[in-house]
């Protein structure tokens, strides 16, 4: 599946392949797509014994800021769906102010919400 969200001057894409019972999400946009961070995140149960949470694993290319977005994202649906989750970010914005920072945020939140809802 693809899911698309797009604001004036920012447009986030993200991609699914579902994998058996796993997930693989790749998050790209802005000026430059590109493949800046890898979180792979496992369910496990949460410490306060109600639902689930998640274990996560990053890998960060030297220099590169997209670790919130994806760590976020797959974290989100580990715990509200209870399956292993892959996802690659990489979203790129020459001189990005903190106000583009934070909508890219609430852009990726958006995208994760509508993946939630189709899984």
């Amino acid at each position: 599946m693809k899911y698309t969200v797009e604001r004036p001057g920012i447009k986030l894409i993200c991609e699914t392949v579902k994998m058996g019972d796993d997930l693989q999400l790749c998050l790209y946009g802005g000026e430059k797509p590109h493949i800046g961070t890898m979180v792979m995140s496992e369910p496990r149960g949460s410490l306060t014994g109600k639902g689930y949470s998640a274990t996560s694993s990053v890998i960060n290319r030297v220099s590169h800021k997209d670790e919130k977005i994806a760590r976020m994202m797959a974290e989100k649906i580990v715990s509200e769906k209870n399956i292993l989750v892959c996802c690659s970010a990489g979203v790129h914005i020459d001189n990005a102010s903190a106000d583009a920072l934070k909508l890219i945020l609430s852009m990726t939140e958006e995208l994760t919400c509508k993946i939630i809802s189709d899984i």
